[in-house]
């Protein structure tokens, strides 16, 4: 059985400048269908709230006990009755799923905290108060015997109003089982007597003197503990940034090595970038140059050494800008170069407006293929860190006059392009053309008649093809993005050409919503890693999607301004999606193709590498924010580096493979 797993890069790692270390509690994880992607991404804490219904309430949901003390569902707002919200037997049948158990018997322990809500109040005698505490005394029992039976690492938390703050009453109740702690009671800071012990988890807010409270204190009886010190519940860059100094410095200064875990509503991605200058996990950087277009980026071997290049073309100074970056994924990036070059003639055809396409030849050569939509490409290949062009071609106009060269294929000893072709117009017939060429010689031939999509119009494409499969010749995916009444949406669909010269491309899918897909494929044992970024997209996770009255990965997805998302899988996983006639649009509740919004800015692109030790990466540029930007979506804000946004480039590691 191979799975997506994702190795605990994330969370106890030391960071060279403290001995303490930054991490996450994913927080309001209430939809248990998001759990497996949560957990590839890297979950070993994480908060959820069984809220309290009566027993009328109870009779409207499908999935739980009809029970007279009423019911547990799962949802941080008050629930409504035409939602059905998972259950607490939804979570047994979680916890004892074998797909699930590598993550549930790994030797880092998984923290399940329990913030209870709308419970009966405090300690008080009365039928509707003792059934809401036996109906927790059953929960208590049949997890502590599904840990023991399963032998599964996990440790339940006690948090909102099943602490015992307050309600003396359960002092003593759900035992082993420790507690928050929350400013009250304030003798528990020192104190492990009269029921003090309880509270073991220290929790605070995002104010700076609230935090620097607890700092003050030496966080108190806590320091001494295995629990984190516990912020709720920060979203942006400058939140991460502040806290995290404010705790590695003290880490540095007290040699403690306690860490500090963020309560977090935001994508792990998001959450790992947006500290990736503080942990050295991750980039999130400003690159060193002042170019106000779209970047494009491809990571090389070059001379031995891990290499980005990033490339800009200026049609208003006819240059082509680029800069090449030593890297050590994610410590340190260098800049070796930045250089300016003419634009070669037969790429000055496109207007300023229009994108070009930037690619690795292949996986063996430093080499570059840079082509602009009317066909016109060249090929550089990188000598002393210097562009050199190796060559050029022009793939003669078609009907569809706009061609994008998107991959270089290397097969039978020669080059072959796949172009894809939008129409001049919409009476065309052909919303997308899609042609193999042979490029060994000066002037390209065709290999093949073009083949016409016809079931939707696009404003961008991309793709990513490989060839020599047992069925097909030349095989891949194809990604475009359209525009429907205010809302941008993108798709995608198989290519195959046969060993017989018969091409097919399946039906075009709408995966998910935003627009400019970029691709990157890198070979992975027998197989692809496809990653696919896009500008204005979606962020399932964040403060109002993850305590909405709505099940997390029911919402509608809209397109929203500057949100960076990403989509990844192996190659295997994209053709059953599209042949599962069931699956919708891929939200943060899909395992087998992971997706989440990771960053806000303009214009993505993205390249797939891999190190010497068959970790795989992925290394991303795009248009930072502007000063004036707003987080419309509440997604999770960036630093804005510059006015104008500058060039940013985010790095991290992809899931490993099981």
């Amino acid at each position: 059985l191979k799975m997506w797993v994702l190795v605990p890069l994330f969370l106890f790692l030391s960071v060279s400048e403290a001995t303490g270390t930054v991490g996450m509690q994913l927080h309001s994880w209430d939809d248990f269908n998001s759990w497996h992607s949560g957990l590839l991404k890297g979950m070993r804490l994480v908060k959820i709230d069984p809220h309290w219904q009566p027993h009328g309430f109870c009779q409207l949901q499908r999935g739980v006990n009809k029970d007279s003390r009423g019911c547990l569902v799962y949802t941080h707002n008050n629930p409504i009755p035409s939602v059905q919200y998972n259950s607490t037997e939804d979570l047994w049948g979680v916890l004892v799923n074998p797909e699930l158990r590598p993550f549930f018997t790994q030797s880092n322990t998984l923290y399940i905290a329990l913030c209870f809500k709308a419970s009966p109040s405090g300690c008080d005698d009365n039928p509707t108060n003792k059934g809401w505490i036996s109906l927790v005394d059953d929960f208590f029992t049949k997890a502590n015997k599904i840990i023991s039976e399963n032998k599964l690492n996990i440790e339940f938390v006690l948090d909102g109003e099943a602490t015992p703050d307050g309600r003396p009453c359960l002092k003593d109740r759900w035992r082993p089982w420790n507690s928050t702690w929350i400013n009250s009671p304030e003798s528990a800071i020192t104190s492990n007597d009269n029921g003090d012990d309880r509270f073991q988890i220290y929790n605070t807010d995002t104010t700076v003197a609230s935090f620097q409270k607890g700092l003050d204190i030496n966080l108190g009886k806590f320091r001494k503990n295995k629990y984190p010190y516990q912020l709720w519940e920060p979203s942006d860059q400058s939140e991460f940034e502040l806290f995290s100094q404010m705790f590695l410095n003290w880490t540095a200064a007290s040699g403690n090595d306690k860490n500090l875990m963020y309560a977090i509503n935001i994508d792990p991605i998001m959450f790992e970038l947006y500290n990736g200058r503080k942990t050295l996990r991750t980039f999130h950087h400003l690159l060193p140059v002042n170019n106000d277009n779209a970047p494009y980026v491809v990571t090389l071997t070059v001379e031995n050494k891990p290499t980005i290049a990033v490339l800009f073309l200026d049609t208003k100074t006819s240059k082509m800008h680029y800069s090449f970056f030593a890297f050590s994924p994610f410590n340190t990036f260098t800049l070796i170069t930045t250089q300016a070059l003419p634009i070669p003639p037969n790429l000055k055809k496109f207007p300023g407006t229009q994108k070009v396409t930037v690619s690795r030849v292949d996986s063996s050569s430093p080499a570059i293929l840079v082509s602009d939509e009317n066909g016109n490409s060249v090929i550089y290949v990188v000598q002393d860190y210097v562009l050199q062009i190796k060559k050029t071609f022009t793939l003669p106009q078609q009907s569809a006059d706009q061609l994008q060269v998107v991959q270089i294929i290397h097969q039978n000893n020669s080059n072959s392009v796949v172009s894809l072709s939008l129409p001049k117009s919409t009476g065309s017939g052909c919303a997308l053309g899609l042609d193999v060429w042979d490029t060994s010689s000066s002037t390209p031939k065709k290999v093949t008649s073009t083949l016409c999509a016809t079931n939707s119009t696009f404003s961008h494409v991309s793709g990513f093809f490989f060839s020599g499969t047992a069925l097909c010749e030349v095989e891949g995916l194809v990604m475009g993005s359209s525009s429907e009444e205010g809302n941008s949406f993108v798709w995608i669909a198989q290519y195959c050409l046969n060993h017989s010269g018969e091409q097919t491309i399946s039906k075009f899918k709408k995966y998910g919503v935003g627009s400019d897909p970029q691709v990157s494929a890198i070979k992975r044992d027998d197989s692809w890693v496809v990653m696919v970024v896009q500008g204005n997209g979606f962020c399932y996770n964040s403060h109002t999607h993850n305590t909405a009255h709505t099940r997390l990965c029911s919402q509608k997805a809209i397109s929203t301004p500057r949100v960076l998302t990403y989509h990844v899988g192996d190659y295997q996983s994209w053709v059953e999606y599209l042949g599962d006639l069931s699956a919708t649009t891929i939200s943060s509740c899909n395992s087998k193709i992971l997706h989440g919004a990771y960053d806000q800015g303009y214009n993505p692109d993205l390249d797939l590498f891999v190190n010497p030790q068959g970790k795989y990466g992925v290394i991303e540029v795009h248009q930072g924010v502007k000063a004036s930007d707003k987080d419309v979506g509440g997604c999770g804000m960036p630093l804005s580096y510059s006015p104008n946004g500058g060039t940013v480039m985010d790095g991290w590691w992809l899931p490993q493979l099981l």
